[in-house]
């Protein structure tokens, strides 16, 4: 299931901002990222996607994604984010979730948390449309586009109650969007934003996944999806 609601991505990906992800593909025991090249796409008999990648040992080895072309998968979601993060609860909205879990809703761990949820009560889904292989760091600025990467300008008044403004190119999140439309936001552009698709990707990743996330330059599957619902 998808994905990250600090980030917004959950909500880019239903508001057809985001259509792609990446996730790290994991390599055989004792291999390291650089011990791997030359991915090459195959289908087995049971109609699978794999990859076949040369390695350093001298042999070839097959790769399988977790997702498959054609399969559809669930945009996980807080239950309090499908349901509007409503303060006071109406015991109505929750008593299928509850039934699902069979337990009452405070002991739901999946009320605030979408890594306990249950995919079949999710209201969105994708249909995962293409995989590739590639390492992280190879990401294109157009696939950093369909990560959810958008482009805004943001106009910068250097004097309060000036006139006088600077116009600069950036690119960012859709969640974060309106602070730098904002020309009078207190918020730092440094933290969220980059001159270049590719730039503002690696920002994500860090605050994500750790700076060692990006540096490792890992091997990940690369899916391609459409929200279907």
């Amino acid at each position: 299931m998808f994905e990250h609601r600090i980030f917004g991505l959950e909500q880019a990906v239903i508001d057809r901002l985001k259509g792609m992800t990446r996730r790290t593909a994991k390599l055989p025991d004792g291999l390291e990222p650089s011990d791997v090249w030359n991915p090459v796409m195959g289908i087995d008999s049971k109609g699978r996607v794999y990859f076949t990648v040369d390695c350093i040992d001298g042999k070839q080895r097959d790769l399988y994604p977790r997702y498959q072309i054609g399969e559809e998968v669930a945009v996980a979601q807080s239950y309090l984010d499908i349901k509007g993060r409503k303060k006071l609860f109406d015991p109505k909205d929750w008593w299928e979730i509850e039934a699902a879990h069979n337990k009452p809703m405070h002991a739901i761990k999946g009320v605030d948390n979408k890594m306990y949820v249950k995919a079949d009560l999710m209201p969105h889904r994708i249909k995962i449309t293409n995989i590739k292989l590639e390492r992280m760091q190879d990401i294109s600025d157009e696939d950093c586009r369909k990560e959810g990467i958008i482009y805004v300008k943001w106009r910068q008044y250097p004097e309060p109650f000036s006139d006088r403004y600077v116009d600069h190119d950036l690119w960012t999140l859709p969640k974060y969007e309106q602070q730098f439309t904002d020309a009078w936001s207190d918020d730092d552009p440094d933290a969220w934003a980059a001159e270049s698709p590719k730039t503002a990707f690696t920002v994500l990743i860090h605050k994500m996944c750790g700076k060692k996330a990006w540096d490792s330059n890992p091997w990940v599957f690369v899916y391609q999806f459409e929200l279907i619902k």
